[in-house]
């Protein structure tokens, strides 16, 4: 069984192949009611700073990469 490793700073996620396959197949609604929910608890985990800054990126105000000197991609 393959494994889709991703890493993102220091956050991990895997995902086997039945899982992918399993939203690959799901609905046009169960993935927007997913990615409502997955948003939704971002917004909640963050503290307001980072609100402030995620708010900025998606506006187009903050541009990539927020700091060269500590980026870690």
């Amino acid at each position: 069984m393959n494994n889709v490793h991703s890493k993102y700073w220091y956050y991990y996620y895997n995902y086997d192949d039945a899982e992918l396959m399993r939203f690959m197949n799901s609905s046009f609604s169960e993935k927007i009611e997913w990615l409502d929910d997955f948003l939704g608890f971002l917004e909640s985990a963050m503290t307001d700073e980072a609100k402030e800054i995620w708010m900025k990126f998606r506006s187009g105000e903050l541009k990539y990469p927020i700091d060269k000197e500590n980026d870690c991609l």
